[in-house]
């Protein structure tokens, strides 16, 4: 492929990748609410756009799912349901984002530089950052990050991309605990391990790359030339 070429799909990428980020901004409005119920109905959970739990109510039947360890499993089902309806949601919404006419395009393509010279240690191996940025991201989302409730009474653990891996009660307190309490320490506990989560992003972690460097340089096509090693003979 010739290097106009390369320089040309780099530009239409980057044009469609930003307008699938755009409509998946549409559709993971974190204003929208979505709830899901545990199967014996003692406890409801409200997540927004993005998945996260917002609200956990546990009702004043909860005791007869059991002691902690089934109070847990509850909160966690209803979590789960809670997501099933928000992707439902999506679904619905992405599909009415995609049947929508596409904005206009515009001039993707990048000026021409049609030779290479030899390799200056400014360049950007695009090939490898994009694996070094794959293997951070991979590492980001599969790590499990903790938080509790502000008396320390619930612990949270959820994964870089939310999912919920860990959800325990202090059993002593739970005996006597009021459903209210119950409740707002649940949910305390989930923006903790939100918070901890949130420290290090996705989005972050590209702006921080070399290729998130390469994506400002979008707009300077000499140096993005430059940087990729396509240097005018």
């Amino acid at each position: 492929m010739r290097d106009d070429e390369h320089l040309g799909d780099i530009g239409r990428l980057r044009v469609e990748a930003d307008d699938l980020a755009q409509r998946m901004t549409q559709v993971q409005d974190p204003a929208v609410r979505f709830q899901g119920v545990d199967p014996a109905g003692v406890v409801t959970v409200t997540v927004d756009g993005n998945g996260q739990v917002r609200d956990v109510s546990v009702g004043q039947e909860w005791r007869r799912v059991g002691g902690s360890v089934e109070l847990a499993d509850a909160v966690r089902a209803a979590v789960d349901a809670a997501g099933l309806d928000r992707l439902r949601g999506l679904d619905e919404s992405l599909s009415e984002q995609l049947d929508a006419p596409e904005p206009p395009a515009g001039s993707a393509a990048a000026p021409s530089a049609p030779g290479r010279a030899g390799a200056s240690s400014t360049e950007i191996n695009v090939d490898a950052d994009l694996d070094q940025l794959s293997r951070q991201v991979e590492d980001q989302q599969s790590r499990s990050y903790e938080g509790r409730s502000g008396a320390r009474h619930v612990t949270v653990r959820v994964t870089g991309q939310g999912e919920v891996v860990g959800l325990d009660y202090d059993s002593r307190w739970l005996h006597a605990a009021h459903e209210y309490n119950i409740s707002r320490e649940t949910r305390e506990a989930f923006e903790a391990a939100y918070r901890r989560a949130g420290e290090q992003t996705v989005e972050g972690l590209i702006a921080d790359s070399r290729i998130g460097a390469l994506s400002r340089l979008a707009g300077d096509p000499v140096e993005l030339a430059r940087r990729l090693g396509l240097h005018n003979r």
